[in-house]
């Protein structure tokens, strides 16, 4: 019996392994996407320009939208999966809904609403290929609109 007991023992730890294993090669696999944030403010139009990597669209009445950062490049490898997170953080403002972030061309990406503040962007990575996006964003009374540039 304590042969048996050992044996299913070692079957036991070789099984646990093999899952650390794969478990491990998942977590390196997923740890390959490469996120990118950028913040959107909307400011007044009287407001200095601000210091890069931050830019501002043109004023649009007495706002603009600015990003940063601008242009949003990807990093990895080509073929390998980004992320990109665009935060509306300007109180009383938010993302047009449905349409708050629009690539263009859309080509592979998916950007879905995550909240009225939030986008999320993901594609696979290709390599300096450029893309204009298009924000869109509105205090309930006022919308604006600016085409900042990603490279991904």
């Amino acid at each position: 019996m304590q042969l048996m007991s050992r044996s299913s023992g070692d079957r036991l730890r070789r099984h646990l392994g093999v899952l650390v294993a794969i478990a491990a090669l998942f977590a390196a696999a997923c740890g390959g996407a490469m996120a990118q944030t950028a913040n959107v403010t909307v400011e007044a139009a009287s407001a200095p320009p601000p210091a890069p990597p931050k830019l501002c669209g043109p004023a649009s009445g007495a706002y603009k939208i600015c990003v940063n950062p601008d242009p949003i490049a990807t990093t990895g490898a080509p073929g390998a999966n980004v992320t990109i997170t665009w935060n509306l953080t300007s109180s009383g403002w938010s993302f047009v809904k449905n349409k708050g972030i629009v690539i263009k061309p859309m080509n592979a990406w998916k950007v879905p609403e995550i909240s009225p503040t939030q986008y999320k962007a993901t594609n696979k990575r290709e390599g300096g290929v450029l893309y204009k996006y298009e924000i869109n964003v509105t205090n309930g009374t006022t919308k604006l609109s600016w085409d900042p540039t990603i490279e991904n």
